[in-house]
């Protein structure tokens, strides 16, 4: 109910609490027309009651109002300690990129971001999980580079890169789709991801799972390539910390 609205309700209440026992007075001063069994004492006290269960009713009404109002507040209030209590890490596609990408070796930057206002440390990362789109057999797990990042907490609002590296030998071509990519000039690939995390501060660790694309144009007759990520979609799962710990 809008305040003007209150306001106006007031001023009909108080004017019939003023009008209503002058007119029954008048009308009963004449003692003319239609004769009733009870008197003008009786008609007051009976306007009276209807005022008072009014009253009563609009209490309940405000009541039950600002009750509601007060548990919009408390939901508010724990989805926001919620949210501050939960370390998230969103992957900050305008810095990601591919290093190197042939058949023989793979080099996958990949930056996340603490939007949080907490140190996040990252316990453990998985493999990247990479899939050609629109051709088949092309699974692929990508190891996370451990040796090339010694630093695994995150400050707030800062971004750590994290590195995804595999080569294989001349004679067995791991990553045969990226003749693809040369020959047909545009190659998508469908990236999963889990890392292991939480707060500094914190003993609770939690799971945070990624899925993103990659896509990458490449000019026909040319070796450069031009690799973009979007489409990215997490969740994050509250996981245990001894398993954490033995990951």
């Amino acid at each position: 109910m809008k305040k003007k609205h209150i306001i106006l309700l007031y001023i009909l209440v108080l004017l019939l609490s003023l009008v209503t026992p002058i007119i029954i007075n008048e009308s009963y001063k004449a003692n003319t027309g239609y004769m009733t069994l009870w008197e003008a004492k009786d008609v007051l006290l009976y306007f009276g009651s209807i005022l008072g269960a009014l009253g009563t009713t609009f209490i309940g009404v405000v009541a039950l109002f600002q009750s509601a109002q007060a548990n919009k507040i408390s939901d508010r209030l724990l989805q926001l300690e919620e949210r501050n209590s939960t370390p998230f890490l969103h992957i900050d596609t305008s810095n990601c990129k591919i290093d190197t990408f042939t058949n023989r070796e793979v080099d996958i930057s990949i930056y996340f971001r603490n939007a949080t206002e907490n140190v996040i440390n990252i316990v453990h990362v998985d493999d990247l999980k990479i899939d050609a789109v629109f051709l088949s057999n092309t699974d692929k797990k990508i190891p996370f580079c451990q040796t090339w990042t010694r630093h695994y907490s995150v400050l707030p609002n800062q971004s750590r890169q994290m590195n995804f590296y595999m080569t294989s030998s001349k004679e067995e071509p791991a990553f045969v789709f990226s003749e693809y990519l040369y020959s047909s000039g545009f190659l998508q690939l469908h990236c999963e991801l889990s890392i292991t995390l939480g707060y500094a501060n914190s003993k609770d660790i939690f799971e945070q799972s990624y899925e993103f694309v990659i896509n990458i144009a490449c000019p026909k007759d040319s070796k450069k390539y031009f690799a973009m990520f979007d489409g990215v979609e997490n969740s994050i799962d509250k996981t245990n910390f001894e398993e954490a710990a033995n990951n």
